[in-house]
């Protein structure tokens, strides 16, 4: 808090009340005058040794303090600072119970639930699909920001859920990768002589082995974009079926995903398993934002890239949004976040919003033995630059080690 007065300084430690503060300063000023014992952190060079160390000190520095006697809280005392609250009330009823539901299946059992969903079986539904589904459009008929916060519940569940069913799974792919590396590592000529007949027979297995560890690791994998998938699909075989009983609300979603979209929510273009895009619902969706906004104004940027080469990242860095990335897990198929402008960049650049593109890593290693590989990395750089006013190339990846 750089800006802070020493007046307002001194009411916010008298409205925590804690026995101890660890003061740290981050980024300081070159004309700020500060004490040569004071914790420092430059986010330059957050991995860094130093850096690491100093996190390390504060922590253990923190957690040896005496904190049995609770603060005050802040709410209580909103004359001191009046953007600092506790977050008193986060209840997630909707999403916490479908995420009970993965927990009990596990996220192999939920997926195969949903990629094998028939909309005109519904009668043959297992109970726990049907009960998945109908919360799920409970969650998304909430209001807005309600529903924003259930999702963003829902993420974070599912990605540690799937990050603690896919140890296993990923140590194989981490192995296997390893293999395939040192074979590849062996120059030509070696691999030719009589000592390695069966060098090229070695590797096409090893390329085999990667190729099913991975669709393991793919297949356990879940995440938001699988269930909103079965939503859409629900809704595109809704419109030629007159009475959907305990599923009317599927009508609706299209107008609510809009409302998501406007309000920064990532919406899946292109199915990242299947390669194909759901014409009907995407276009749905972008007719009911085009009612609430019909003199919008955008402009489209996307960005292609090796896999692993940090897209979303790069986004995320750029643009201040949330497109997920975790260790282990790569962006599949195509994702499309709004990010609305400011009054000044709006009347200066002629726009109101700027539609983010974040694609599916090309070349990746799940497309080894795959003969259309190269036509399916050309067909998605091809329509993500096509779409789009500019196309960000994100250069270096795993495939260049």
């Amino acid at each position: 808090m750089p800006d802070f007065s020493e007046k307002e300084w001194t009411q916010l430690k008298r409205c925590i009340k804690f026995e101890n503060i660890v003061q740290v300063l981050v980024d300081p000023l070159q004309n700020v005058d500060y004490e040569n014992d004071m914790n420092i952190i430059r986010t330059e060079s957050l991995s860094s040794d130093d850096t690491l160390d100093t996190v390390r000190c504060l922590l253990q520095e923190s957690l040896t303090f005496n904190t049995r006697k609770p603060p005050t809280r802040i709410e209580e005392n909103k004359h001191a600072y009046k953007s600092l609250r506790y977050a008193s009330s986060l209840n997630c009823t909707i999403s916490e119970e479908i995420v009970t539901i993965v927990r009990r299946h596990g996220c192999l059992k939920i997926k195969q639930l949903l990629s094998n969903a028939d909309f005109k079986e519904l009668p043959k539904w297992d109970r726990s699909l049907k009960r998945l589904i109908n919360l799920s459009l409970d969650m998304l008929s909430l209001p807005t920001k309600d529903a924003k916060r259930h999702l963003a519940h829902l993420e974070t569940n599912l990605s540690q859920i799937s990050a603690n069913e896919l140890v296993a799974a990923r140590a194989e792919v981490s192995e296997t990768k390893d293999k395939l590396r040192r074979i590849l590592k062996v120059p030509n000529k070696t691999r030719n002589d009589g000592n390695s007949k069966n060098s090229e027979t070695e590797e096409d297995l090893r390329k085999q082995e990667l190729v099913t560890a991975i669709n393991k690791f793919d297949s356990m994998n879940l995440g938001q974009e699988h269930i909103f998938r079965t939503l859409g699909h629900m809704y595109e075989n809704s419109l030629g079926v007159a009475n959907l009983g305990k599923f009317t609300a599927v009508r609706d979603l299209p107008n609510h995903f809009a409302n998501l979209l406007i309000h920064g929510h990532a919406i899946e273009m292109l199915n990242g398993d299947s390669g194909r895009m759901q014409l009907i619902w995407i276009r749905a969706i972008c007719d009911n934002v085009i009612k609430k906004l019909p003199d919008l104004k955008v402009f489209v940027i996307s960005i292609i890239g090796l896999q692993s080469s940090g897209k979303s990242t790069l986004l995320n860095a750029l643009f201040s949004c949330r497109f997920a990335v975790s260790v282990g897990r790569c962006s599949r198929g195509l994702f499309m976040r709004m990010i609305f402008l400011d009054e000044t960049l709006k009347h200066s650049q002629g726009y109101d919003a700027i539609i983010l593109i974040d694609t599916e890593g090309l070349s990746s290693p799940e497309k080894l033995n795959d003969p259309k590989a190269n036509q399916k990395d050309r067909l998605m750089a091809t329509y993500a630059m096509g779409i789009s006013n500019l196309t960000l190339v994100n250069i270096l990846g795993e495939g260049m080690h």
